[in-house]
């Protein structure tokens, strides 16, 4: 990564057209005294310091309707909606972005890459 002078960095700064946000639902944080030094190469990154409650055995008093919050085919997708308004209101309070173009949000559904296109956009 190139170093950047100040004057570079204060050129930077606001540059920016939009944000763009890719999100899968939601993760619960937990707190452990761990630092990066502590994990071994793989140990598992995504669920260092966050879980999803629809994986299986998961703690799940976050979730109030399981059959929509977890009825994606992976149990590390939690599809909560309101983990995405909270998460663009991170970022526009946060980082005073005005214009935010939500990229990806969603879950996988059991055997989509076999469905028709079809059956593959009846996406409810």
């Amino acid at each position: 990564m190139p170093v950047l002078t100040d004057e570079e960095k204060y050129m930077l700064k606001g540059s920016a057209d939009f944000w763009g946000v890719n999100t899968y639902g939601g993760h619960v944080a937990v707190w452990n005294d761990k630092n990066i030094e502590d994990y071994e190469p793989g140990d598992n990154v995504v669920g260092r310091y966050s879980f999803s409650p629809c994986s299986a055995g998961a703690d799940q008093t976050h979730v109030d309707d399981h059959e929509f919050e977890c009825g994606a085919a992976s149990g590390w997708l939690w599809a909560k909606p309101d983990s995405m308004r909270k998460y663009l209101n991170l970022v526009k309070d946060y980082y005073g972005v005005e214009n935010i173009f939500v990229t990806e949000f969603g879950v996988d559904v059991a055997n989509e890459s076999d469905m028709s296109m079809d059956e593959a956009l009846v996406d409810t």
